[in-house]
């Protein structure tokens, strides 16, 4: 944990980053040899203390990481009144393809394809953006910057 907490403070100095993504923290294998569950708990509050209003994005997360995590790319697919939503809110995954051919860029998917966002999902809208995104797909982009006005005001309000 000390070189992960090493690693996440330096970029977080360097570049006055306002939060960090802890990929797949949902995973915890049971190992005798790691306490993953404490380990992650450790370094969540070590974070906490050494930086204010630190944003913790998680991903996969289940109900023994909400009280950690509130912000996960995780649970777009859950429906709006799951327990899920009562602690904590989530965005859609890398893996949402692009508009275009649908390419996820740096998630290890490849291609997945594009499938427009929708308004009465409380999951927080994101667009995946790779080469072609602005040259070629600026009127898809455009569409899902007024769905995402149109899901705050539904879901901010």
């Amino acid at each position: 944990m000390k070189h992960l907490l090493h690693r996440i403070h330096s970029i977080t100095d360097q570049f006055q980053t306002d939060g960090v993504v802890l990929d797949i923290s949902g995973w915890l294998p049971k190992d005798p040899r790691h306490d993953l569950f404490n380990g992650l708990s450790q370094l969540i509050r070590n974070l906490q203390q050494r930086y204010e209003d630190y944003l913790i994005f998680g991903e996969n997360g289940s109900d023994l990481h909400w009280s950690m995590i509130p912000f996960y790319h995780h649970g777009a697919h859950l429906k709006a009144d799951h327990p899920f939503f009562t602690y904590c809110r989530t965005a859609y995954h890398l893996w949402q393809g692009a508009p275009g051919r649908g390419s996820t860029g740096v998630f290890e998917g490849g291609l997945n394809p594009y499938q427009a966002l929708k308004v009465d999902n409380p999951a927080i809208p994101t667009l995946a953006i790779v080469q072609d995104t602005l040259s070629s797909h600026a009127d898809e982009m455009e569409k899902v910057i007024d769905m995402s006005m149109k899901w705050g005001d539904r879901w901010l309000s």
